[in-house]
């Protein structure tokens, strides 16, 4: 016959219909487990279902005796072995669920791992196998081995690999290597750092094996990511040339540029009105030349580029100079003013200024244009010559200025914000025009880092 033994240290206070029993002064409940009995006191016996806590226990039913309020109780524990038979009939239920036996119905080898095929089925299958069951055997373009699709929302500490083609890579906020290879390439994302400071190192090898890598780190602090800067020194240098206005868009391995420019040369002026002798109208004058050195992280994903026109040359019925060039100007970097038109030379007896460089524009080296050489009109009776000094329009930092030319217009300026050329007659009462400026120019020199 089993012996009990009972629980009574302090007083208890229960409600009649509550289940809730608080105690004072019961030495924390030593060794009441749940499933003894509370009140033997009274003759009866409520299984005990939670210990709340050190001065509580919760009763299984509404407590059918009387109140009480600090009153004497008893608690009669429970044999240790009253409750194998439901412990062990919930063991029996789980080994008899199916799992269990699925498991065991199992052949085993070298390499193999099981898996569930559905609720008590498994099968065995090796490691390739089960890479792929868990997505992470080549998931193709634009997958990853964890499923990001967007490099900015790789976890803290994670360690990822994203796959696609370089315009794929723009999208996932990865650094797009040329802009329109459809080379599929492996991308490797290291993400390290805190929730407000993210370190991002990527390293790209393209998918077929071919020797070329390409390594990036960028930042964020706080909310805001940094631009991609490429790990390893210079071994690429690029150039990008601007003949017309539009934006630079950095290479996405570019480490520091150098930005050269030129404003628009001047127009040449006329030769107007010498029916004895010749008369040569003066060159443009050439544009203001620029250098700058920028870091990739000084400069915006864009930059807006300006070049300043050539000016026209001077024409009859307007006042026979040669208009002024444009300002050429790269946002943020430099601006290089144009050149200034060349004046007109009329009539026996007269000179014309050449047309003045453009002044020294805004950048980390700046060199003024030159001038156009004046024209002048020969001095002579009836033809005879005592003085010739032609004008011509001034060479610019990227090539020459245009000649004069006698009876039609002078020659356009060669060279990117060179002068244009002068007009000129002979012994004749015409107007002949003056060769406009050349253009502006931006050169952007990158070196690069692969």
């Amino acid at each position: 016959m089993p012996t009990y033994s009972f629980y009574t240290t302090g007083t208890a206070g229960v409600s009649n219909g509550g289940v809730d029993v608080n105690f004072q002064n019961a030495g924390s409940l030593a060794g009441v487990r749940v499933g003894d009995l509370f009140g033997s006191h009274v003759g009866l016996g409520i299984p005990i279902a939670a210990i709340p806590g050190p001065a509580a226990v919760t009763l299984a039913y509404p407590w059918p005796g009387p109140s009480q309020a600090n009153g004497p109780y008893s608690i009669m524990h429970t044999p240790y072995d009253a409750g194998l038979p439901q412990q062990l009939q919930k063991i029996i239920d789980r080994l008899t669920s199916g799992n269990v036996s699925a498991f065991a119905d199992l052949v085993g080898a070298e390499g193999l791992l099981p898996y569930f095929t559905g609720a008590g089925q498994m099968a065995v299958a090796d490691g390739p196998a089960v890479r792929g069951l868990i997505g992470l055997d080549d998931l193709g373009v634009g997958s990853s081995a964890v499923f990001i699709t967007n490099a900015n929302d790789a976890a803290l500490g994670s360690f990822t690999r994203w796959e696609g083609t370089d315009g794929q890579a723009a999208a996932a906020n990865l650094p797009q290597l040329s802009g329109g290879d459809s080379t599929p390439r492996c991308w490797t994302i290291i993400t390290t750092g805190g929730p407000a400071r993210v370190t991002q190192i990527v390293s790209e090898v393209y998918r077929l094996g071919i020797a070329t890598q390409h390594t990036f780190q960028r930042s964020k602090h706080d909310a805001t990511w940094k631009s991609y800067v490429p790990l390893g020194g210079v071994n690429v240098v690029r150039y990008q040339q601007f003949a017309a206005s539009g934006a630079y868009v950095p290479h996405p391995g570019m480490l520091f540029a150098i930005f050269e420019a030129v404003g628009g040369g001047g127009g040449g002026g006329c030769g107007s009105d010498n029916t004895l002798d010749l008369t040569i109208g003066s060159g443009g004058g050439s544009g203001s030349y620029g250098r700058s050195v920028r870091l990739r992280s000084q400069l915006n994903a864009s930059t807006a580029i300006t070049i300043g026109g050539g000016g026209a040359g001077g024409t009859a019925g307007v006042n026979g100079d040669g208009s002024n060039g444009g300002t050429t100007g790269v946002d943020g970097v430099l601006s290089c003013p144009g050149g200034l038109g060349g004046g007109i030379a009329t009539g026996a007896g007269t000179t014309s200024p050449g047309g003045h460089g453009g002044a020294s524009g805004s950048a980390d080296y700046v060199e003024a244009g030159s001038s156009g050489t004046g024209g002048n009109t020969v001095v002579g009776n009836t033809g005879s010559i005592t003085r010739v000094n032609s004008g011509k329009g001034a060479d610019s930092w990227f090539g020459a200025g245009g000649r004069h030319n006698i009876g039609s217009p002078g020659e356009p300026g060669r060279g990117y914000g060179a002068g244009g050329g002068p007009g000129g007659v002979f012994q004749s009462s015409a107007t002949i025009n003056g060769g406009a400026g050349r253009a502006g120019f931006v050169l952007v020199t990158e070196f690069c880092a692969f």
